[in-house]
């Protein structure tokens, strides 16, 4: 039998999981300008996402019981990659979706100057904010596609920030 990184991954955490927790795996572009135009993060990235179950408790309670989520951005072609957490608010339409996201990211990408591969940030810590849009496929399975960005929001030159647009299945463990 041939071993399988995915299947091991989701065996891992389903063991791990709770009624309303979910894994996200996917691809994505950074530095996406429209056009599908890239002027320094070149190549795809793999997206790994994990969601817990929502946040109904507390303060949670007042701000509409987001999900808290942690992931991971990975460059294959030595761009930026991005470790992130945050809240994931979900708004439901029969089988569509749609999820807000803020957070906050660190990354290995460029401070001060960008070089052919990698932008320039200003600061190694970055706030980020996403929204994605969905497709409930079934109880367990969904289909997505992702904008997110994250920045310096201004408190740091250079400003650059960092876009990515990609495609997730998501899977409820």
């Amino acid at each position: 039998m041939r071993f399988s990184p995915s299947i091991f991954v989701l065996s891992f955490l389903s063991s791990l999981g709770h009624a309303q927790d979910e894994v996200r795996m996917g691809v994505s572009q950074n530095d996406w300008k429209g056009g599908w135009k890239q002027k320094h993060e070149k190549g795809v990235d793999v997206n790994f996402e994990y969601l817990v179950s929502p946040w109904n408790t507390g303060v949670g309670g007042y701000i509409f019981s987001p999900r808290p989520h942690m992931g991971m951005s990975i460059s294959t072609h030595g761009g930026t990659s991005q470790l992130y957490i945050g809240l994931t608010w979900r708004l439901n339409f029969k089988s569509f979706f749609i999820e807000p996201t803020f957070g906050g990211e660190i990354h290995n990408g460029r401070i001060k100057q960008a070089s052919s591969q990698k932008k320039a940030l200003g600061t190694r810590l970055l706030f980020r904010e996403s929204i994605s849009i969905g497709y409930q496929l079934s109880e367990k399975h969904s289909l997505s596609i992702m904008l997110d960005h994250a920045s310096n929001s201004g408190n740091a030159k250079p400003n650059g920030g960092i876009n990515t647009f990609g495609i997730r299945y998501g899977y409820k463990l």
